[in-house]
């Protein structure tokens, strides 16, 4: 998977699909909860696996967009949390009940412990969701 250059250790496709959408579509109602068109969405995958990205920048529709992104994290060979990860560092079954700043620094800890590519694109994605 193609990285960006800015954001060397996030999939290309991650980072111009975002861009497009901050630019043109933060104001879609639903954005991530509506489901783009199924045929588009698979047409735009093999643009985009053949590195034309252009066909993000003159999508019209937003949730095509980010289906791709659905897409992108549904089709990952390995989740970027894995099981492992949440059992060394999230294994109390209160989890929730404890307080807010142990939760912060259990979770900081398990972020600390991921490759650099999934922590990076995490990143990329929460800050992307938090807009």
């Amino acid at each position: 998977m193609e990285k960006d250059a800015d954001f060397k250790n996030v999939p290309r496709v991650l980072v111009e699909a975002v861009k497009v959408l901050e630019a043109k579509f933060m104001n879609v109602i639903g954005l991530y909860r509506v489901s783009g068109n199924y045929a588009v969405v698979q047409d735009m995958r093999f643009h985009i696996n053949s590195n034309n990205f252009e066909v993000l920048r003159t999508q019209k529709d937003a949730h095509t967009i980010t289906g791709i992104i659905k897409l992108l994290f549904r089709e990952l060979e390995e989740p970027m949390i894995s099981l492992k990860h949440l059992d060394t560092h999230i294994d109390d079954s209160n989890f929730l009940a404890l307080s807010q700043e142990y939760q912060i620094m259990q979770v900081q800890k398990l972020v600390g412990t991921l490759q650099p590519v999934h922590r990076d694109t995490l990143q990329f994605l929460m800050k992307h969701l938090n807009k």
